[in-house]
């Protein structure tokens, strides 16, 4: 029968404040002093400052080029030996919280920041893989050279180290990695680098031994041998990291979940009859219609739970992955950032979540859930930052173009804010993403402004 086809007309697009609104402790400043409590045992009021007195004991009193790794230990104490065995985006977090970055806790932006090169041209992978070669390089330990590949990158004197002692302890602790605590697949990544860094720097030192390695073609040969094979292993062992981390999130969240039980899976579906109750209401609906979800979230509340509300779910997509699965999760960054041809690339969305899809047995197709039956995109507890501006733009190449389609930005206000405060910063946010969209694709504004002008965007407190 013609009634019983389901039509979606909504697309509801959900980020992490959807989550946090339902009282789901998913912001990221709580989940790590939840892990760092789980890996130190350490209690969660004090681990992160914990933490953050053995890196300081490590660099203040640790000299990474004349203290051999046995006496690394009397060197630090045995109650800052913890800080060696902690993944390394931790220790990042923690170092940035340090140096009072304002965005320390965040995953994603910290990870683009490392992967970006600084003031001296270099990111994380070249900083880490040049003091990885000085482990086993005799010569840059006790003249204080900078070693080959910083040094003819940044151009700097002999005598100026580019490189912080924090990232001289980070590369340690990637080298001297406890193999015994890793999976059989990240056990061969770590045991490969540490093989390659130990074959290079006997490499280096033959021909330092010979006079030859400030000599071309011998300087360049070797310096090619550290970006194409010592540099891709620095990278892989990072990623190997970032998915332990990734792992650690899953269990925090089910963790949460589990905890919340029926009342997060409740509070979401009533959360969701709020939001789109406004659309209903704005565009004449007599009755609650059909609509799909594109989820920024790992969470699924709607499998979990015989809330009314869920039975209009059309089709949803977790674009990062779920915990209701065996699939993985993905943390990454945006694409625009680096280039496809560059090695950091494999920490982009698009390489990871490639991976996510071809790992995965439950994907779904992200394209038959921007149905041509959408009549409204609504977006709730979605920050719009630019790292996810590609998805975005999807979205926009589908709807722009269709004069029926409208973009709702739901809003909530809570405690510490103001309804004025929170649309003024819906609105900054709002005209980033739709004025780059606009140039991306016209080399003009005119795009955004015909929107505005058609009424085509409203935004809308809960």
């Amino acid at each position: 029968m013609i009634d019983d086809i389901r039509i979606p007309k909504n697309l509801l697009v959900i980020g992490n404040g959807f989550d946090l609104s339902c009282g789901l402790p998913s912001n990221y400043v709580t989940f790590l002093r939840w892990v760092l409590s789980y890996k130190t045992d350490i209690d969660q009021s004090e681990v992160i400052a914990k933490i953050k007195q053995g890196i300081e004991k490590y660099l203040n009193e640790w000299n990474f080029r004349y203290d051999p790794q046995q006496n690394l230990t009397s060197k630090v104490g045995d109650e800052n030996r913890f800080i060696q065995d902690l993944n390394i985006w931790y220790l990042i977090f923690v170092y940035k919280d340090m140096i009072f970055d304002n965005d320390w806790y965040l995953v994603e932006n910290q990870i683009a920041n490392e992967l970006l090169e600084d003031i001296n041209g270099l990111n994380i992978i070249e900083k880490i893989g040049d003091t990885l070669l000085s482990i086993y390089i005799e010569e840059v330990r006790s003249s204080g050279r900078t070693p080959i590949y910083c040094k003819n990158k940044t151009s700097v004197s002999d005598d100026r180290d580019v490189i912080t002692e924090f990232y001289k302890l980070l590369a340690y602790c990637l080298y001297y990695k406890n193999l015994d605590t890793l999976s059989y697949e990240n056990r061969v990544v770590f045991k490969e680098l540490r093989e390659q860094v130990q074959q290079l720097g006997e490499e280096y030192s033959e021909l330092s031994s010979q006079n030859k390695i400030y000599e071309e073609p011998y300087s360049s040969t070797f310096e090619n041998k550290i970006t194409s094979i010592l540099f891709p292993l620095v990278s892989q062992s990072l990623l190997s990291e970032l998915m332990a981390l990734e792992l650690d999130f899953k269990k925090y969240l089910k963790q949460c979940i589990d905890t919340k039980n029926r009342n997060y899976s409740e509070v979401a579906g009533n959360s969701f009859r709020g939001i789109l109750t406004r659309v209903n209401v704005d565009r004449g609906y007599s009755e609650m219609v059909d609509f799909n979800i594109l989820s920024f979230n790992y969470t699924t509340p709607w499998e979990f739970s015989d809330n009314e509300i869920f039975n209009k779910i059309f089709d949803s997509v977790n674009i990062h992955g779920q915990i209701s699965n065996d699939d993985g999760i993905i943390f990454g960054i945006d694409d625009e950032k680096i280039a496809p041809t560059q090695m950091e690339f494999m920490f982009s969305k698009v390489a990871r979540t490639l991976d996510l899809i071809t790992l995965s047995n439950h994907r779904k197709n992200f394209d038959e859930l921007l149905s041509t039956n959408i009549e409204n995109v609504v977006f709730y507890g979605h920050s719009l930052s630019i790292a996810d501006y590609g998805y975005f733009r999807m979205i926009f190449d589908k709807y722009v173009d269709n004069s029926e389609v409208k973009f709702y930005f739901i809003y909530n206000v809570y405690e510490g804010t103001t309804k004025d405060k929170e649309r003024k910063k819906l609105v900054r946010n709002i005209s980033k993403i739709f004025g780059k969209y606009s140039i991306d694709k016209e080399k003009n504004t005119d795009i955004f402004k015909n929107l505005i002008q058609n009424q085509r965007i409203k935004i809308i407190p809960l």
